[in-house]
């Protein structure tokens, strides 16, 4: 009984570590045509250490490539 729990949870643990991997890889290529931030470097960091460097590019990554999308009024003109 507690054998297939932990199984269970490991199981649940693995799933939710690739899905989240997923998410910063497709998140961080959307996000960076627009950002000087070395994309090489995070791929690598995010592939070499997934749930690790996922979290890492959640928490400080992100924000960097999103704040190279600011809004442009002049950009139709």
């Amino acid at each position: 009984m507690a054998g297939s729990l932990m199984m269970i949870f490991m199981m649940l643990f693995i799933v939710l570590g690739f899905v989240l991997w997923v998410w910063a890889l497709i998140d961080m290529v959307r996000n960076s045509r627009e950002s000087n931030e070395p994309l090489a470097l995070w791929i690598l960091i995010i592939l070499f250490f997934p749930i690790v460097g996922s979290i890492i590019y959640f928490l400080v990554g992100r924000e960097r490539f999103r704040k190279a999308r600011n809004f442009d009024p002049q950009f139709n003109k």
